[in-house]
């Protein structure tokens, strides 16, 4: 029997009764990531998740000239972390989640795999992440995770860490809008105030494929899928120097991919078409607010403090 749901930093918190810890100890949770250049989260992120019931660890780096490897090296010394390295820049990130995947199903025996991003932290309702896929998944083979943006205003200082200064998000998501053209069509509100696609958990059993931004997989036959109330705090603009090589890098990786559509990644690309064109101001006004809109988006109510991930990693610090 389970107690009444209870809430945690706004997420609902539900203990696990006999049933799902039985599946809980048996489970081996995998954490993939790939990765370049996030030497301010990397070694954050994978203590976050490690603590949270993530049982190993399978990351790509992806030619990081900024110190992640190195970082990425020590962790695979001193804890359950593999390291594989891919210096291929061209944006194929559904080939190498695939191949990571595939790897930790087939040599790790993964039972779930949690298929991650430098800047994502993933929040179970119960406290830890096997405790909640064994409280949500029954018998589905994808668990459906929503994402909460946090951000700053991007002309604020930046003398604080980055999780004490990124406690903000919209209180109610936008729809994105349709552009005709992704480079130059104006935009009603920062990106980072639209409703994002929401990620994938996932059994590995018949797994054939994770799609582009892991938002989806593909299997050799079929199976279900179901809600969960795992919340992942995405951190995508930690600093102003960040935002500048996050989208040169990625509009030149983008670029390179010439297999990929233009929709792939089309906020990358119209963020370095707006840093060469248009100038920084403008474009990392695209993705978040100012000091000035922020203030006039709380007062409205479009704007909110969230300090759940700041508190959690305080905690674990």
């Amino acid at each position: 029997m389970r107690c009444a749901p209870v809430t945690r930093c706004g997420l609902r918190v539900m203990s696990v009764g006999l049933k799902d810890f039985e599946k809980t100890a048996t489970m081996k949770l995998i954490m993939i990531m790939c990765t370049r250049d996030n030497d301010d989260v990397v070694a954050q992120n994978l203590a976050f998740h490690l603590e949270r019931g993530v049982e190993e660890v399978i990351v790509l780096d992806n030619g990081s000239v900024d110190g992640t490897r190195d970082i990425l090296s020590e962790a695979a010394r001193g804890g359950p972390v593999t390291v594989i390295d891919d210096a291929s820049r061209d944006f194929s990130q559904d080939r190498m989640m695939t191949r990571l995947a595939h790897i930790a199903r087939d040599t790790h025996g993964a039972d779930w795999i949690l298929p991650n991003d430098a800047d994502e932290f993933w929040v179970p309702h119960d406290g830890n992440l096997r405790d909640a896929i064994a409280a949500d998944a029954g018998e589905a083979s994808i668990l459906d995770c929503k994402r909460r943006n946090l951000f700053a205003p991007w002309d604020s200082p930046e003398t604080l860490p980055w999780h004490e200064r990124l406690i903000y998000r919209v209180a109610w998501p936008e729809p994105i809008p349709t552009m005709a053209d992704v480079f130059t069509d104006p935009r009603p509100c920062p990106h980072f105030y639209c409703d994002l696609k929401g990620k994938v958990m996932l059994r590995p059993a018949g797994l054939s494929a994770i799609s582009m931004g892991s938002h989806n997989a593909s299997y050799d036959s079929d199976v279900t899928r179901q809600d969960s109330g795992i919340v992942i705090y995405h951190a995508p603009i930690r600093t102003r120097a960040q935002f500048e090589t996050k989208a040169r890098d990625g509009g030149a990786a983008l670029a390179r991919n010439t297999d990929l559509p233009i929709s792939a990644g089309w906020h990358l690309r119209r963020w370095d078409w707006q840093l060469r064109n248009l100038g920084f101001a403008a474009a990392i006004g695209d993705a978040i607010p100012s000091m000035t809109r922020l203030e006039q988006d709380e007062k409205a109510g479009i704007v909110l403090k969230d300090t759940c991930l700041r508190d959690l990693i305080a905690i674990s610090s």
